[in-house]
């Protein structure tokens, strides 16, 4: 796909440019009535749910008799993007996840989610010998044009075959069933392949489904029933979790697992509440 960029139909948003060819009316009318100076992440949580909200929807009702397609292809993810790549905080644990990869020598990897394309580049500017897939189900026209100039990153809408790492970051907590979808993440591994889960199994903003929240301890029990053995944390990026994959995957092991996670991962979360209260 061919970009040509005008410069001087730019929007800058909080010091990131964004070329207004590359966003409908609906993103930069979106984009323009945003706050000048950069705010903070309690401003894009609070901003992320007035949007849920606005949309009617509801995380304990099916999300497949709601419109969620709207909230996930709404520029306020254009706006969480851009949050990322200039927040600081976000941007250091992209790039340690980014020198994680490299040090294992993958030479293809899928940034699962990762339409806004911050952590691909990352990953390119590092090693620019990894192929990249970004598999993205709600691409937007900007997020494409951020990645097409680098030949290594293909934005795709699917995994393929046989990755050597595989990113979920900020991932399962929006979906009705994460382990699930952690199963069919890590059957595109090759064996010896690395998932690096970034999970937030917390009430943080309301797209994070409560009826994941019972993962917040037990994520790490269930996908070692699947045969995905846990060798740690990314360095700088405590909530990066890195898994192994070690033969077949074990499907059944891992749903029944899960079975007994949802009545303990309560349970746990309450004793460790507890635990901290005391404290």
């Amino acid at each position: 796909m061919n970009f040509n960029t005008d410069a001087s139909n730019e929007l800058d948003i909080w010091g990131f440019k964004i070329p207004e060819q590359f966003l409908s009316t609906n993103e930069a009318n979106y984009l323009k009535d945003l706050p000048e100076e950069t705010p903070d992440v309690q401003w894009v949580c609070d901003e992320l749910d007035k949007v849920w909200h606005n949309l009617k929807l509801n995380n304990r009702k099916k999300l497949s008799e709601q419109n969620i397609g709207e909230f996930y292809s709404h520029p306020v993810w254009i706006v969480n993007g851009i949050f990322t790549s200039v927040d600081p905080e976000s941007a250091a644990h992209r790039q340690s996840i980014a020198i994680a990869i490299s040090k294992l020598k993958a030479k293809r990897v899928a940034d699962f989610g990762g339409g806004f394309g911050e952590l691909a580049l990352k990953i390119a500017q590092t090693n620019p010998t990894i192929e990249i897939d970004v598999i993205e189900p709600f691409p937007s026209k900007f997020g494409t044009y951020r990645v097409s100039s680098i030949p290594s990153i293909n934005m795709r809408p699917n995994l393929q075959e046989n990755y050597d790492c595989i990113v979920a970051q900020d991932i399962l907590e929006h979906v009705e069933n994460p382990i699930t979808l952690a199963y069919e993440i890590c059957k595109h591994l090759h064996v010896g392949g690395i998932a690096v889960f970034a999970n937030c199994f917390f009430p943080v903003i309301d797209c994070h489904l409560p009826r994941t929240f019972y993962l917040r301890h037990t994520f790490k029990y269930v996908m070692s029933t699947m045969g995905m053995v846990y060798i740690g944390t990314v360095e700088g990026t405590p909530h990066a979790h890195m898994f192994v994959r070690k033969g077949e995957l074990k499907k059944r092991l891992a749903f029944t697992a899960n079975v007994v996670a949802k009545v303990v991962g309560p349970l746990v979360t309450l004793a460790f509440r507890i635990i901290s209260i005391r404290i």
